[in-house]
């Protein structure tokens, strides 16, 4: 949304996506939004397209650096919680991080809600691309996109190209996307589960819980 990554066709798969990188870096206010830019333009390679399995065999060459991500992701949401005083230690919410969770729980019915009428005002309707950012990271935006294209295709038109997308390929995007997400979230979770004795079973309610921190050659 803000440049910094463009979104291109694959040109030898309709059904792919790769990521431009040529645009000048920002200076990223958060160490790990930039770490995870510069480890996938990195892999990106010389001409600066981020194309299919490219991040992938650099992550297995670059096991421990990529595998590390996560727990800086999680070290640093728990400084942020903290910063806040949402948390009382590492397991327990206080009850202003009670208060924040039932914000959080409210916007995510909100935004499977928002997508189910048309009436709905024009400065609402401006704000779906911030809500679909958020979607994703939910494990709905699949859900919230296909409501989005058919209630506002003109909407959704326009934010394809944004994109440098048709509608269709923006959808699929979108779609493949969170399918991606949620089941890097499913494996990383089943492992760590794993690791501390818990059976490694994970499973989702309802179709649709948080998910995040899968590679999928998306982006914000």
């Amino acid at each position: 949304m803000d440049g910094v990554v463009r979104v291109i066709p694959d040109g030898r798969n309709r059904k792919r996506v790769s990521l431009d990188f040529s645009a000048e870096a920002p200076d990223f206010p958060d160490s790990c939004e930039k770490e995870v830019y510069s480890i996938a333009r990195e892999a990106a390679g010389s001409n600066l397209i981020l194309e299919t399995n490219e991040l992938n065999r650099w992550s297995e060459k670059n096991a421990d650096k990529f595998m590390s991500i996560p727990e800086k992701i999680e070290s640093a949401g728990f400084g942020w919680l903290a910063d806040r005083r949402y948390m009382e230690g590492l397991t327990r919410c206080s009850e202003a991080g009670k208060a924040e969770a039932r914000r959080v729980i409210e916007f995510r019915n909100f935004l499977k809600d928002f997508t189910l009428s048309r009436e709905r005002g024009a400065e609402e309707v401006a704000l779906w691309k911030e809500y679909l950012v958020y979607a994703q990271l939910f494990g709905i935006a699949d859900k919230v996109a296909k409501q989005f294209r058919k209630l506002y295709p003109e909407q959704f038109g326009q934010l394809a190209d944004e994109c440098g997308l048709n509608d269709w390929m923006l959808y699929y995007f979108i779609i493949n996307n969170n399918r991606v997400t949620q089941e890097a979230f499913v494996r990383a979770t089943a492992t760590k589960a794993e690791a501390a004795g818990m059976g490694g079973h994970t499973s989702f309610g309802g179709g649709g819980g948080f998910s995040g921190g899968g590679f999928g050659g998306g982006s914000r």
